[in-house]
């Protein structure tokens, strides 16, 4: 089971050095998971949440949001200068941030990237650029319900913790898919997910999902 680290790029979380904290990840051998928006001026930044106390990110510049959260967010441009050596997903939340992203990428991605959106467009587009893509669900589909529209080039499927069971990433894994998970909490969870041998697991709390592989 693979880790994904998913933290440092939400106003939501405990202001730190979001760079340090990704750097921390690959020390550890674990992935970085991170989400792509653009603020104001167009630069894409890695940033969660579409509004930072009460004001769109989109409205804003990099500067102005790092003054609102307390700690420096970063650009997608700061993050591909370092090479990170640990599995990367780029969570896109618009259409607009893959395009800006688009030309960056493809002059030099993480050699292991995997790009994921709620919005399956910017799936299927990151894969036809030759990009590994996954569709992003929050939603259970009916056992006789055909999988989203299996495209050739998309073979990950990320599943929320909430709607994922053993019988999903069976059919998954079945239908030549990879499963991968975001949103347990508890050592309890994690450990669930191990035993269901999801694929890969993206989760706030590192250290639990250590001791689960362990």
């Amino acid at each position: 089971m693979k880790l994904y680290g998913h933290r440092g790029d939400t106003a939501n979380r405990t202001p730190e050095n979001t760079m340090a904290a990704f750097r921390q990840a690959r020390n550890q051998g674990v992935g970085i998971e991170t989400d792509l928006r653009t603020d104001g001026d167009g630069i894409v930044i890695l940033f969660h949440d579409r509004c930072v106390k009460g004001v769109r990110v989109d409205m804003l510049t990099r500067e102005q949001i790092s003054r609102k959260v307390g700690y420096e967010v970063p650009t997608l441009d700061e993050f591909l200068d370092e090479d990170w050596s640990v599995p990367v997903n780029f969570d896109v939340k618009t259409p607009y941030a893959f395009e800006r992203a688009l030309p960056k990428l493809r002059r030099r991605s993480p050699s292991d990237m995997l790009i994921t959106a709620f919005d399956h467009s910017i799936a299927h587009e990151a894969a036809h650029y030759g990009f590994e893509a996954g569709l992003l669900t929050a939603s259970s589909p009916h056992r006789d319900e055909a999988w989203p529209t299996a495209a050739i080039r998309l073979k990950t499927i990320v599943w929320h913790f909430d709607v994922v069971t053993r019988d999903i990433v069976s059919r998954a894994r079945d239908d030549g898919f990879r499963t991968i998970v975001y949103g347990p909490t508890t050592y309890g969870e994690h450990m669930r997910l191990h035993a269901m041998e999801v694929d890969a697991v993206i989760t706030d709390h590192v250290e639990l999902g250590l001791r689960a592989i362990r």
